[in-house]
């Protein structure tokens, strides 16, 4: 019954279980231990990989850099060529559109991956936790794979240079030391006022303010923000929805970041020229304080650029958003919600706005699918958008996760 509500029940009902079974991928077959059974899936314990070197698995483990890579949950796709996982990874944006919005067409190939600059030594944020025992620190790592407590991880490759250096000292400083149960180190950037030059450094703990430079711009926030975790992609992105927005038939006058966080987007794209409107919305108080401190930080001008604290599900019943006298004619919409994805309500008020471009950036492709055809549904017989784009970018190499960007454009006879 496992696999009745994802598959075609006939070929699959009473014949197969479907199992997840970490540090494998498409082509290995392998001996496993089953355990835990779920209501549409069970989870298996990798044993053995029995065809590997041959000619229908596509691993290499000789590719495999870190040696806790088999107990580790951090890394699943380090036995895999770059190229593979990027095609991987398309193919995760493909299943999730298959299955969430199967009548999406576009003219372009789907999900595309656009590969990250750095495949190792990427990550700006690691949060290693620590086992204790008998009263003690006894190690410091992350999850085994198997859910055997903790890995003691001396260092990480995916992370940066500057935070494994302090991952070694918070190991000499804590373990064998008094119970604690994690810790938050964040890759941040030193400025040397005098001279203004600056270096690269981590800080540990939660309630340090870690600044980040990306392109011509510096952004502070505390270790609790949320902010992308490899700096090395955010360039692309931004370069691909600069691209976009350069091909709207009408002048762009105004970005609307919803889940705007500490003003990533809309601070980054308020040089498209100089007389563009940025207006953010976030529900997190810190963030948002945070957003407003950037934007004197980067001397944007104040009478073009608010950011505000409220719910953007709420944004355009927002009486702040009103009084800002910005319409959806000339406007670029930012979408870039959690994990959980969007809902309805905002979906509605987007499509009320009528933005002349719409971008969703998410982090779970499945949740992104789901609402972009919740957002075709509400439009009707009256389609006013079209799905233009939707590729991947790999912010996570060694990972199965990966970032969906999709671009949505008002059609011009609507």
């Amino acid at each position: 019954m496992y696999a009745s509500e994802y598959a075609d029940s006939e070929n699959v009902l009473g014949k197969y279980t479907v199992l997840i079974i970490p540090k494998t991928t498409v082509g290995d077959k392998v001996k496993i231990l089953l355990k835990m059974h779920h209501e549409f899936y069970a989870e298996a314990e990798l044993i053995e990989v029995l065809n590997k070197g041959s000619r229908e698995s596509k691993r290499n483990d000789r590719m495999i850099l870190c040696k806790h890579f088999q107990e580790c949950n951090g890394c699943q796709l380090q036995m895999l060529s770059y190229p593979e996982q990027l095609l991987f990874k398309q193919n995760v944006i493909k299943r999730a559109y298959s299955l969430f919005y199967p009548n999406l067409k576009i003219e372009r190939e789907l999900g595309i991956v656009n590969p990250s600059p750095l495949q190792y030594s990427y990550r700006t944020k690691l949060t290693p936790h620590f086992e204790v025992r008998d009263g003690k620190c006894t190690k410091l790592g992350f999850q085994h794979v198997n859910n055997r407590g903790k890995i003691d991880v001396e260092s990480c490759p995916i992370a940066t240079v500057e935070i494994n250096d302090k991952l070694q000292q918070a190991r000499s400083k804590y373990l064998r030391g008094p119970p604690m149960k994690q810790l938050t180190l964040r890759q941040s950037m030193r400025v040397d006022h005098n001279t203004g030059e600056f270096y690269e450094t981590a800080l540990e703990g939660q309630s340090k303010v870690t600044t980040e430079k990306i392109e011509d711009f510096i952004y502070q926030f505390d270790s609790n923000c949320f902010f992308q975790n490899n700096n090395s992609v955010l360039p692309s992105v931004l370069d691909y929805i600069r691209y976009h927005m350069k091909q709207l038939t009408s002048p762009v006058e105004n970005v609307v970041d919803t889940y705007c966080g500490v003003g990533f987007f809309g601070i980054a794209l308020s040089n498209f020229h100089e007389k563009l409107n940025v207006f953010g919305i976030e529900i997190s108080e810190s963030s948002i304080k945070y957003a407003n401190h950037n934007m004197k930080l980067n001397g944007l001008y104040p009478e073009r650029t608010k950011f505000i604290l409220g719910d953007a599900s709420n944004i355009f019943g927002n009486e702040e958003f009103k009084k800002s006298g910005i319409k959806g004619s000339g406007s670029v919409v930012i979408v870039d919600p959690s994990r959980k994805g969007s809902d309805e309500m905002f979906l509605k008020q987007l499509l009320e706005f009528e933005p002349d471009m719409i971008v969703y950036v998410s982090c779970n492709v499945f949740t992104q699918a789901r609402d972009l055809a919740v957002f075709e549904k509400l439009q009707g017989e009256n389609q006013k958008y079209r799905v233009e784009d939707v590729v991947g970018f790999d912010f996570f190499p060694q990972t199965k996760h990966v970032e969906s960007v999709a671009i949505l454009k008002r059609n011009l006879c609507t």
